[in-house]
C-alpha cells in the first residue's frame, strides 16, 4: 500500500479493502479521507484501493489512481481547500484496463494548473504502463 507522508505531517495512505484515501494529521489518531470521485462512488465494487498516492511540493494538490476491475481505472486530482482536511475532486480521468498509473512525480509547483486530454497538467506527470 502506499504511504505519503507530508512537510505539514498529514499522512496518507491507501484504505486497506476499499477505494479510498485516507489520511490523518500526525500525531493525532483523527482520520480523514477526500471525497471519493462519483465514478468510483456508482460502483464501490469494481475499483480497489489506490496503488499510488502523490501530494504536490505546494500540498494543494493530491493525485491517486485507483485500478479497477473489469473496467477502465479511475486518476483523480483533488485540491486542497482552505483546512489540511478538505479536498475536493477537481478531475478524474479514465486509464484503459491494459494500462495504468505506476508512478507519479510532481515536476514543478509554481505552474497553473491546466489539464489535456491525456491526462497531464503543466506540473504533473503520469506514467502509463500498457500491458502490451
Amino acid at each position: 500500500r502506499p504511504v505519503v507522508w507530508s512537510r505539514s505531517s498529514v499522512i496518507y495512505s491507501a484504505h486497506p479493502t476499499q477505494p479510498t484515501v485516507v489520511a490523518r494529521h500526525f500525531p493525532s489518531s483523527k482520520q480523514f479521507a477526500p471525497s471519493t470521485p462519483t465514478s468510483i462512488l456508482e460502483n464501490l465494487s469494481s475499483y480497489e484501493p489506490p496503488t499510488v498516492i502523490s501530494i504536490s511540493p505546494s500540498e494543494d494538490w493530491l493525485f491517486a489512481y485507483f485500478p479497477a476491475r473489469g473496467c477502465d481505472g479511475i486518476g483523480c486530482l483533488w485540491e486542497r481547500g482552505s483546512q489540511l482536511d478538505h479536498w475536493e475532486v477537481r478531475e478524474q480521468f479514465r486509464y484503459e484496463q491494459d494500462g495504468g498509473v505506476v508512478t507519479a512525480e510532481w515536476t514543478s509547483s509554481d505552474r497553473p494548473v491546466s489539464v489535456y486530454f491525456m491526462c497531464s497538467t503543466l506540473f504533473y506527470q503520469v506514467c502509463i504502463h500498457s500491458g502490451r
